[in-house]
């Protein structure tokens, strides 16, 4: 054998092993679950008798792109009719990557008490059918206002019982269905609004006071309508009204 060809072996080798290291694993417990939450002693139904994965993590936790789903499904059932993923007590501190090649039709994601560090838009981009978002008792700080961008269906947000301390100014914008925010326990604040208009209107005022942005979000949202701007010039979407440009742009 040359030497060419063995270094080309020993290369697919390391390659191999570095993608076989750098992946987590889904073990899931399949089944259909009624998820509800409890605040304040009443109980808030989110779903019923949905099929649902509750995830055990496996493999290298420091990174953070899933490879492996299990495949113990319901009789008749498959990964596509998963509608909620809940990991729970997990170390994940960042959002699993690549979770919809497996799970595409995602409805809920729970993700409480993992570590979770951070949450951004990219990491619920594929996500467009969510209706319910749980990032409960993590280590959360900072919420940027794009992270529910493209999520327009989401109803139901829990952020309780994390550090945070600053919230985007346009956080709410894109929250349009929104009906539950739970923002107990954290640092700057310790809210909720439950299915109430006047107590989500008064929250909104109360997260502006009590978690401003940084200055360094300030400026984020500040490019960031810069760069939708410019693309809709350039895209000739510029006399759209905000809804429909929005839906054109996310679909490219």
């Amino acid at each position: 054998m040359s030497i060419s060809i063995k270094i080309i072996n020993i290369f697919i080798i390391f390659s191999f092993l570095i993608n076989l290291n750098h992946s987590i694993n889904f073990e899931c417990q399949y089944g259909y679950f009624r998820w509800a939450t409890k605040v304040d002693d009443k109980i808030i139904p989110i779903f019923k008798n949905q099929y649902s994965c509750v995830a055990n993590i496996t493999g290298v936790i420091a990174y953070n792109t899933v490879t492996e789903v299990s495949n113990n499904h319901l009789d008749g059932r498959s990964s596509s009719n998963v509608i909620v993923l809940k990991i729970f007590k997990q170390s994940l501190k960042k959002f699993p990557e690549n979770v919809e090649e497996f799970f595409p039709y995602l409805k809920a994601i729970f993700i409480n008490q993992c570590k979770l560090k951070s949450i951004a838009k990219n990491d619920l981009r594929p996500f467009e059918r969510l209706q319910f978002v749980s990032f409960t008792g993590n280590n959360i700080k900072n919420v940027n206002s794009d992270v529910f961008q493209y999520n327009p269906m989401i109803t139901f947000v829990g952020l309780g019982s994390n550090p945070i301390e600053h919230i985007g100014a346009k956080f709410f914008d894109h929250l349009k269905s929104l009906k539950t925010i739970i923002l107990s326990n954290n640092t700057c604040i310790d809210e909720k609004a439950i299915r109430n208009n006047e107590h989500l209107s008064q929250l909104k005022l109360d997260v502006a006071e009590k978690c401003p942005p940084t200055k360094e979000m300030l400026e984020y949202d500040k490019n960031g309508t810069k760069k939708r701007q410019f693309f809709r010039r350039a895209l000739g979407l510029e006399f759209l009204d905000d809804e429909e440009s929005s839906a054109i742009e996310s679909g490219l």
